[in-house]
Formats: structure tokens, C-alpha cells, sequence
């Protein structure tokens, strides 16, 4: 359930920088007032010491003799008593009667005093003074105080507001952009009301409408599969069918194995898209690379006798890595078509070094400024590409794919966390291209 009446973010946000502030002042002010305090405490003090020196450094040089009454200091405004019998006792004020050597602090009524009394020859000598002032002076520097106080906890609060309104503008405004992206209700309620629930319940219907559309995706794809495979595999095998017939004129035999070959491209494709799509991984097993290879070289050449490419295998039978089978079957079945239909190559060599595993043929190479483009969907800088349908020459060999099959493997590539690269020469005599697959 909800809290209707929790705070938001950005108001609990502003009431935590406004008490952390409010604290930080308070005890400032708390510590300012008792060092104020202490400074005329130790100024009274320090009168009254200072005093009593100049009485006692007077005594000295004018041998004067205690007995005198009450007197009035040249230090003002100190009161002096000096008392030599029970007499001149009498006459100090109540509160000063009998009092022993010493420093004394009294709050008669509103006044304030401070007394030192010592000891001179056969009396003693009392010293007041009145503080009153003094005081008054720290009452109002403490008034001063508390106001400055409450003035910058008020600045503070409106300051701290600010602050928390741009600290969760961006929350507020993804809030925004996920609600509007994914509308309605979640079937999950978050436990706060405040912006960072808000929050979570735009990313539960937005993760709602994700999986949601993931599973259409899938079914989808599941469901194009089934039906374009049915008429594929009824043309595959009229074509095959027809190909047993001995009278067939040789064009239309060439035109029927170009049939099954571009079915079994089509199908093969199919399979890629579903895969991508889908970005359904198989799990990782030892897979004989050798035999990998063979697999992947007959399923891209199939019949076709027109084929100038020779495979170079030099895959040992014991050249085995963990990987996902059907993963680098497709990367070696796109490489290998890559070859026949744009290198111009005469042979295609492959060979494994540790976790690198090598395609290199002898063909004309990739221009420099097509490397960093050539796996890129769609592109190609090849001339063939360009071949239009009615082409003569493009009626003979494999059909032409047009720039998916290196962008195939870029993507399994990423979705198997491994890393291709390619490097090529054009020079003539030393022509070559060279892709690098790391599966580790």
C-alpha cells in the first residue's frame, strides 16, 4: 500500500540539508555566546587581579594601613572595602559580610557582581565589581546571534529547496520519459510516493512492455520460420525432383541448381535472422574445428561445379575450442561465402594459433578506406555488388549477397563476446585479405 501522506524526495531532501544546516548553526551559536560569555568573565576577573596588584604595590610604597571604610577604586567601576575590625565589617553589604580570601561571583536581583577579597596586614581588603553591564552586553550580542541564526536557517531552507529541485529534476524528468514510453498500470505497486517511486513503477511497466514485446518478437519469428520454410522445403524438392528428369536442357538444369542454392541461402539466412533476433545462445562445448570447417564449406558451396575457390584446410583433427557450435558454424559459413562472392580469390586458407583462428585468401584485398566500413549491414565497395540482375555475368556461380554476411558475424561476434578483425593488402603481387577471429 501507498503512504498518501509521505514526503517526496526532494522535500525530504530539503528538510535533511536544512537540519544538518540548523545544526551546524545552532551549535556554533551555542559555542559563540559561552566564548563571549568566558571573554568578559576573564575581562571582570583580570579588573579585579589588576586592581588588587596596584592596591598591593601602593601599600608597599606609601605603607598605608587597612581600616579606611569603603572606598571607590580609580579603576572604575570597582567598589572597595577595607575592613580592619568587626566594625568596618558591618558597615559592607549584607551579601559581603564575613567572606574568606578568595574569588566570588553573586546575581543579587538583576545585578551581576564579581568579588575578590585578600588580605592586607591585620585586615582584609574586599573588591567588587559590578558586572551588570557587562552582561547586558552578552544578552544582546546573544540576541544578535539567534537572529543571524534564524536569518541563515532560513536561507538555508529556501537554498536547500533549490538544491534538491535540480538534484531530482533528471529523476522527474525520466520518470516522464519512461511513463510516456510505457503507459498504463504495473503489476507491481513500489512502497513510496515520492519521485523514486514514481520511478520504479515507470521502470516495472516499461520492463512489463519490454518482455511483452520480447515475446511477440519470439512468437513472431517462431511463426515467420514455420511458414516460409514449408514452401521452401516443396520448392527444394520439385527443384531436386526436376533435376532427375535426363532430357533437361543444360541451362535449365544451371537454372535449377540455382534454385536449391539460393533455398538453401534463403533458409540459411532464415536461420541467422531467428538466431539474432532471438539471441538465443546455446551453451559453450568442445567442438572439432577441422570438422567444423568441412561442414560449413560443403553447406556454402554445395553442388556448384563453376567454383574457382580452394579451401587450404590446415586444422589439425585435434584442434578443438569450447565454443557455441552453432555460433561458429555461422561465422565460418558468412566468412566462406564472403570469399567466393567478393575476394576473387583462388584459394582460402584457414588455420588456428592459440585462440585465433585465421581466414586468408589470395584475393585482391579490401581498399584501405573500405576497412573500417566492411562490416557495416549493407555495405560493400566491391564492383560486383553493383552487378545488376540482367548482368550476364551474374547468372553464372554463387548468387550475390549484398554486405549481411560480415555484419552477421559482427553481431554473433558480440553476442558470443569474441572480436574479429581484418587486415588486407591491395599491393599487386602480395594481395591478400586476412580475417582474425578471437573466440577468447
Amino acid at each position: 500500500m501507498r503512504n498518501r501522506g509521505s514526503l517526496s524526495l526532494a522535500q525530504r531532501m530539503s528538510l535533511a540539508l536544512t537540519g544538518a544546516v540548523t545544526l551546524f548553526v545552532v551549535v556554533l551559536c551555542v559555542l559563540s555566546l559561552w566564548a563571549f560569555d568566558s571573554m568578559e568573565d576573564n575581562l571582570v576577573d583580570s579588573t579585579l587581579l589588576a586592581e588588587k596588584d596596584r592596591i598591593v604595590a601602593l601599600d608597599a610604597r606609601l605603607a598605608n594601613r587597612p581600616g579606611n571604610g569603603a572606598q571607590e577604586s580609580q579603576n572604575q567601576p570597582i567598589r572597595r572595602w577595607d575592613i580592619a575590625s568587626a566594625t568596618d565589617e558591618s558597615l559592607l553589604p549584607p551579601l559581603l559580610r564575613n567572606l574568606n580570601e578568595g574569588a566570588y561571583f553573586m546575581q543579587p536581583g538583576d545585578d551581576t557582581w564579581h568579588i575578590l577579597v585578600f588580605a592586607r596586614d591585620q585586615g582584609k581588603t574586599v573588591l567588587l565589581y559590578d558586572a551588570t553591564l557587562n552582561e547586558q552586553r552578552v544578552h544582546d550580542f546573544a540576541l544578535i546571534v539567534i537572529m543571524a541564526g534564524i536569518l541563515c536557517i532560513g536561507f538555508s531552507y529556501f537554498l536547500a529547496r533549490g538544491v534538491s529541485r535540480r538534484i531530482t529534476d533528471p529523476v522527474q524528468s525520466l520518470t516522464q520519459t519512461l511513463s510516456t514510453w510505457a503507459p498504463g498500470a504495473s503489476n507491481l505497486s513500489p512502497s513510496r510516493n515520492d519521485e523514486v517511486g514514481r520511478l520504479i513503477e515507470a521502470f516495472n511497466r516499461m520492463q512489463s512492455q519490454v518482455e511483452k514485446s520480447i515475446a511477440q518478437e519470439k512468437e513472431f519469428s517462431a511463426n515467420l520460420n514455420h511458414e516460409i520454410r514449408t514452401p521452401l522445403t516443396t520448392i527444394r524438392t520439385d527443384a531436386e525432383l526436376a533435376l532427375e528428369d535426363t532430357l533437361l536442357l543444360d541451362e535449365t538444369r544451371m537454372r535449377l541448381k540455382r534454385t536449391l542454392s539460393n533455398v538453401d541461402l534463403i533458409t540459411d539466412t532464415l536461420e541467422s535472422t531467428v538466431h539474432l533476433k532471438t539471441q538465443a545462445r546455446q551453451n559453450a562445448e568442445p567442438v572439432n574445428l577441422r570438422d567444423c570447417l568441412e561442414n560449413a564449406w560443403s553447406t556454402s558451396t554445395g553442388d556448384d561445379e563453376n567454383i574457382k575457390l580452394q579451401l587450404i584446410n590446415q586444422l589439425l583433427p585435434g584442434d578443438v575450442l569450447t565454443v557455441n557450435r552453432y555460433a561458429m558454424q555461422m561465422i565460418m559459413r558468412n566468412l566462406i561465402r564472403n570469399t567466393l562472392e567478393h575476394a576473387a580469390a583462388t584459394t582460402l586458407t584457414v588455420y588456428l594459433s592459440g585462440t585465433h583462428l585465421y581466414f586468408e585468401d589470395n584475393g585482391k584485398g579490401i581498399a584501405q578506406t573500405d576497412l573500417p566500413r566492411i562490416f557495416e549491414r549493407y555495405y560493400s565497395g566491391h564492383a560486383r555488388d553493383t552487378q545488376t540482375v540482367g548482368d550476364s555475368s551474374a547468372m553464372a556461380g554463387p548468387p550475390k549477397r549484398r554486405g549481411l554476411g560480415l555484419a552477421i558475424v559482427q553481431h554473433i561476434c558480440e553476442l558470443e563476446h569474441w572480436t574479429i578483425r581484418v587486415e588486407s593488402s591491395t599491393q599487386p603481387g602480395t594481395s591478400m585479405t586476412r580475417f582474425i577471429l578471437q573466440v577468447a
